[in-house]
């Protein structure tokens, strides 16, 4: 047996809540420091930060964007 189908298995046994639970757990093991951001994603940054100070005025609220996400999707 692999060891992809040890893993595949142990978290079979596990209840759908269980594997949610465990994945949050996993994700906030993580700090900060531990994963490089790669430069191209810098960049992108980068070149919104200089858009938006260029025209403070296109930017959409943080509250108005959640408020999108949060809208039923139309099909």
């Amino acid at each position: 047996m692999t060891k992809t189908e040890i893993k595949e298995q142990a978290l079979k046994q596990l209840s759908p809540e269980e594997r949610i639970e465990l994945a949050v757990d996993l994700w906030e093991s993580v700090e900060p420091g531990d994963i490089a951001v790669p430069d191209w994603h810098l960049a992108i940054v980068r070149q919104a930060l200089e858009e938006d100070e260029r025209d403070p005025d296109s930017a959409i609220p943080g509250e108005e964007v959640l408020e999108r996400l949060r809208r039923p999707r139309r099909a």
